[in-house]
């Protein structure tokens, strides 16, 4: 028998053009030789609760030289996490669902993980639950952190189906990895967050559901100091509710370095309900997309920004946010400004903010201070107000606001501004503007042009005048109408040839004076009848 057939145990005879063919079916099999397909109980896994299984587990992955399935049958396995599972490349551990269980041995006092992928490609680890063991550990130990699943410097790998729980830190932990998907788990009543996602590039965050972890539901970490960001990664269908601190949390590092690094990420489609503190916290973080996500009933904060810029919020559902105190917090809250970087030139759009009557937010939507935007602000329809109202818009400048690249709307007043400026009282006008302005203070406002003149556009009906609240001025067609209007100058002419434009019109008790001309002047007398 050749070489081959001897690492097989599973030989198929078919018929083929009326000749018998031998077809080698490469299967299971045991520590004496290689094979794409091992099961953890045929190198001494006993799965009963009870015994040590690490190094069976580790010796069935080590017999995949050239990558394979490692399978673990239903039963409880436990596992160490001083030694920890090490996965190599092209490798898939799986188990049988809920029904097969990686558990932390007791009294694990080190700081390590249980499941683990480093510097390696393309592992998949599905279908199975860890368990943290942490009623069995010393949890006020800072020494004794153990992360479930931990993939470093990865790419291409997948975490399916997995539900970590109980552990003294991080449920499932990706760093510093490349296209990681993590699809379908769950990571809850762990002492640290259920998911991290810390300086990834383009890591799918797909239909996990994150819950009741100390922490947050999931954190977005730009990496240590000196680490390089998270970039454009993908959270999309999953549930982060009834975590002790924050649904979402995006941060910077502890040394403030890494400001601006994490960028074009998004957050769609995901239900963040009934955390502690806030549903969404994007913390010195730009270029975020969170679209047609539902936040409610979370205790601060439905989605805080601070010092940041140019995120999307657009086509969200808040309701019922500041669960633990009436009217302390907004539904969403842009700050900063007073201690640093303004959060300005974000986008917030077109979501429903809905305020229950009974305990209600403070803002729907509300600019910290005056000095935070510009930001835009439209569309939202916000059927109630909070405790102080619907939109505190605050952005002024004291000499004026260019607003042609980032217009302006307070949707609680209904003012809208773009395409100008608008001009304080006393400040000086810019060459080339257009726009608002009040040369004479707060009792005049003017509308100006130095530029090209202005238009006063009406395609249908009339373009009509008012002041005070009567109709002074009507224009239809080329028709205009003098409902209310009363023509006077001050400078009444003294002679024939005294100063004035053509058409000027002034008047006294005896004449009507009327320039015909630059200078020059006519009148006629006045008749009683």
């Amino acid at each position: 028998m050749s070489d081959l057939l001897e690492i097989t145990e599973d030989l198929t005879m078919v018929t083929t053009d009326d000749k018998q063919v031998e077809v080698v079916s490469v299967g299971t099999q045991g520590p004496s030789g290689p094979s794409y397909q091992v099961n953890v109980k045929d190198f001494g896994a006993y799965g009963d609760g009870i015994t040590d299984d690490t190094a069976a587990i580790q010796a069935a992955i080590n017999s995949l030289t050239m990558g394979g399935c490692v399978t673990i049958p239903a039963g409880t396995y436990i596992v160490d996490p001083a030694v920890s599972i090490n996965l190599v490349s092209d490798t898939t551990i799986e188990g049988s669902g809920r029904a097969t269980i990686l558990k932390i041995k007791a009294n694990s006092n080190v700081l390590n993980n249980l499941v683990k992928a480093e510097s390696v490609s393309r592992v998949t680890i599905r279908n199975l639950v860890i368990d943290g063991n942490n009623a069995n550990q010393n949890a006020s130990d800072s020494i004794a952190v153990h992360y479930g699943v931990y993939l470093a410097h990865s790419n291409d790998s997948r975490v399916e189906n997995v539900y970590v729980h109980h552990t003294t830190g991080v449920g499932i932990h990706i760093y510093d990895s490349t296209g990681t998907v993590i699809r379908g788990c769950e990571s809850s009543y762990n002492r640290y967050h259920g998911f991290e996602c810390e300086q990834d590039t383009s890591t799918i965050w797909q239909g996990n559901r994150g819950h009741h972890n100390t922490r947050h539901g999931i954190f977005v970490s730009p990496g240590e100091v000196g680490g390089t960001g998270s970039i454009g990664n993908i959270i999309n269908g999953n549930s982060f509710d009834h975590n002790l601190s924050y649904g979402i949390a995006f941060g910077i590092d502890a040394a403030g370095g890494s400001i601006g690094l994490t960028k074009n990420n998004s957050i769609t489609n995901n239900s963040i309900i009934g955390n502690a503190e806030y549903g969404v916290s994007i913390y010195r973080v730009n270029d975020v997309l969170m679209s047609n996500n539902i936040i409610g009933l979370n205790g601060f904060f439905g989605l805080y920004l601070y010092r940041a810029e140019r995120n999307q919020i657009t086509s969200n559902r808040f309701y019922n946010d500041s669960q633990a105190s009436n009217g302390a917090y907004d539904e969403m809250l842009l700050e900063g400004a007073n201690d640093g970087q303004a959060s300005q030139h974000n986008l917030i759009a077109n979501n429903f903010i809905l305020i229950d009557s009974a305990k209600k937010a403070n803002w729907a939507i509300r600019e910290a201070t005056a000095n935070d935007g510009a930001n835009v602000i439209k569309n939202n329809y916000i059927p109630n107000a909070g405790v102080s109202g619907k939109v505190l818009a605050q952005h002024v400048n004291t000499a004026y606001e260019l607003l042609s690249d980032t217009p302006k709307e307070n949707t609680s007043s209904l003012k809208t501004f773009d395409d100008g400026i608008i001009i304080a009282p006393g400040a000086t006008l810019p060459g080339a503007t257009m726009g608002l302005d009040a040369p004479f203070g707060d009792a005049v406002l003017r509308m100006f042009s130095d530029q090209h003149g202005l238009q006063f556009v009406a395609p249908n009906g009339a373009l009509d005048m008012y002041i005070g609240g009567v109709n002074m001025l009507s224009v239809t067609g080329a028709k205009a109408t003098a409902q209310k209007l009363r023509i006077q100058s001050p400078n009444v002419p003294t002679s024939a040839t005294s100063a004035g434009d053509a058409g000027d019109v002034a008047w006294n008790a005896s004449y009507i004076f009327i320039c015909i001309a630059t200078n020059t002047w006519k009148r006629v007398a006045i008749a009683t009848w």
